[in-house]
């Protein structure tokens, strides 16, 4: 949230936040704050022209939910996921359908778009296959895990590039003391998707391969200022493949997404990317990665 804040005051606009505890008035204080309230209640007076949700996964549901009733006007942004049950994404989406829209900022990752547009136009030959790797050490002390912290990117990315995040066709699910620690999930077939994530990894990596009949594309790293394209036969033997890096921007991509959703509520700029309609993919692939086990 403290991010979000700092970005929005960066472009100029004037933020009420809600806030709670010391520690987080403290911080909206540092960072910007045109105003602090401790209620939704509170927020709702003072008539936002638009509402950013910036608060646990488990709660997006009711937090947007008691919103859309209070500001029955107002567009809200959502950080990912929109809910952590496909039953809660569609009342929300029943309740604000226009207006609701979800914070997927690997949409507005130069690197993305580039891998989308590459995919779009076959600048490398069709598609065959989309491979996303978030691994790292650590999660998150409660039952969310990586499941709902991570694959949300992913997918995001996936449907990106893809125009929609396949159906899926098997996953594997590590849980640890009842929280899930890494997942895998397979989607697809033409084009292949895999999804990795994990919690027990010792390097940190953020990686997107595009896999084309020509050439091989990844992003490396969120920080990378290039792609790289590998391009070379598959069947002369284990060998180096002829690399090539291809520039991207480097504008923050959270940066974007704000920009974007900031012109939308002025009224001068389109519907930021992911509503809620769309967003409920994502919600759904999630709980069948998690049910896939029992399944």
């Amino acid at each position: 949230g403290s991010l979000i804040l700092r970005d929005l005051v960066a472009r100029d606009a004037a933020v009420t936040v809600v806030a709670r505890s010391a520690v987080s008035r403290a911080r909206a204080e540092q960072h910007g704050a045109a105003a602090i309230v401790d209620t939704l209640a509170g927020l709702a007076a003072t008539s936002p022209a638009g509402v950013v949700v910036a608060t646990p996964s488990a709660t997006h549901a009711t937090t947007a939910m008691a919103l859309l009733a209070a500001l029955p006007e107002a567009p809200l942004y959502v950080e990912k996921p929109l809910a952590t049950s496909t039953a809660d994404a569609r009342r929300m989406l029943a309740a604000g359908a226009g207006r609701l829209f979800v914070m997927d900022k690997w949409r507005y990752h130069a690197g993305v778009q580039a891998l989308a547009h590459a995919a779009r136009e076959r600048t490398h030959g069709p598609v065959l296959g989309l491979q996303c790797e978030r691994l790292g050490w650590g999660t998150r002390p409660d039952v969310e895990g990586v499941a709902w912290h991570l694959l949300p990117h992913d997918f995001a990315i996936v449907d990106e590039i893809l125009g929609a995040i396949p159906p899926l066709r098997g996953a594997q699910v590590h849980r640890r003391r009842g929280v899930v620690t890494g997942a895998t999930a397979l989607l697809g077939g033409d084009p292949w998707v895999e999804c990795r994530v994990s919690a027990q990894h010792p390097l940190r990596i953020r990686r997107v391969q595009l896999v084309c009949r020509d050439a091989v594309l990844m992003l490396a790293d969120a920080l990378d200022d290039h792609l790289v394209v590998a391009r070379g036969p598959l069947d002369a033997g284990d060998r180096t493949p002829a690399l090539e890096r291809l520039p991207i921007d480097t504008r923050m991509p959270l940066l974007a997404e704000l920009a974007a959703f900031m012109a939308f509520v002025r009224g001068d700029g389109p519907p930021p990317k992911t509503p809620a309609a769309e967003a409920i993919a994502a919600v759904e692939r999630i709980e069948e990665v998690l049910a896939w086990e029992s399944a």
